[in-house]
């Protein structure tokens, strides 16, 4: 069973949904007919952190296919490349890619936590406070330093600061370092790496303040609570259905 797979667990990304109704909880990961769900951000996000962290594993599992699947000629071309096991991305996704890794091997401290770092690591745990089964996977951790790599169109202060709250990345700290400390790993510092996806690539580090965090910390413990419960009741509401004025 992958990471994605394990439903038996709850993730970030489950607390996102837990946060917007337990619903969209149930219908993402406990739907009979489910479907695995993606865009084509989530994929050119999940081929760069591979390009970034892990640049052989990619090499491996993507490749760029420049033909017309059109023709039959292309189909067949397209197809052997996923009968190898293969991620298809197209030419202009493979150069962005190499061009943003580029604009993050310009810091060294970020190289050496790249080539030195632990990647894509997996970390379970048990909330002590609502028994919760949690589980996280964490992009990099290099001396006791946690690195969380975001694509952005805009990785500007003030675009992050917008960013924080609209991917609750507050909540994704706190939890994390919960995770982390569960599993009595120290940690020092937790940075925010954002490239941007447009040239010139710009690359911004941020580390969010306590306050930010401890509210994180407030608003992941009220999911557990929702989610433990609905686990319990095996009910999973939607949206009251009551009339709000604006």
């Amino acid at each position: 069973m992958t990471y994605h797979e394990d439903t038996s667990r709850i993730s970030k990304s489950g607390l996102d949904l837990i946060n917007k109704s337990p619903l969209h909880y149930w219908h993402r990961y406990l739907n009979p007919d489910r479907e695995t769900e993606t865009t084509p951000a989530l994929e050119f996000g999940s081929a760069f952190h591979l390009a970034l962290t892990e640049p052989e594993k990619y090499a491996a599992r993507y490749a760029v296919f420049n033909g017309d699947r059109r023709t039959n000629v292309g189909k067949q071309a397209y197809q052997e490349l996923l009968d190898a096991g293969m991620h298809v991305i197209k030419q202009d996704d493979a150069d962005t890619i190499s061009k943003m890794r580029e604009a993050v091997m310009r810091y060294p401290r970020l190289v050496e936590a790249l080539e030195h770092g632990q990647h894509e690591q997996t970390y379970l745990w048990t909330d002590s406070t609502t028994g919760a089964p949690c589980k996280m996977r964490l992009d990099t951790l290099h001396n006791n330093v946690v690195f969380d790599w975001k694509t952005t169109e805009d990785a500007s202060p003030a675009a992050f600061r917008y960013s924080i709250r609209k991917y609750r990345y507050h909540v994704q700290n706190a939890f994390y370092l919960h995770g982390l400390a569960a599993n009595d790993i120290h940690i020092d510092a937790f940075y925010f790496v954002a490239i941007e996806k447009s040239a010139p690539h710009g690359v911004g580090i941020y580390e969010l303040p306590v306050e930010a965090i401890n509210e994180g910390m407030h608003a992941y413990e009220a999911n557990l609570k929702t989610y433990m419960q609905c686990r319990t009741s095996n009910k999973w509401n939607g949206y009251q259905p009551q009339l709000i004025e604006w």
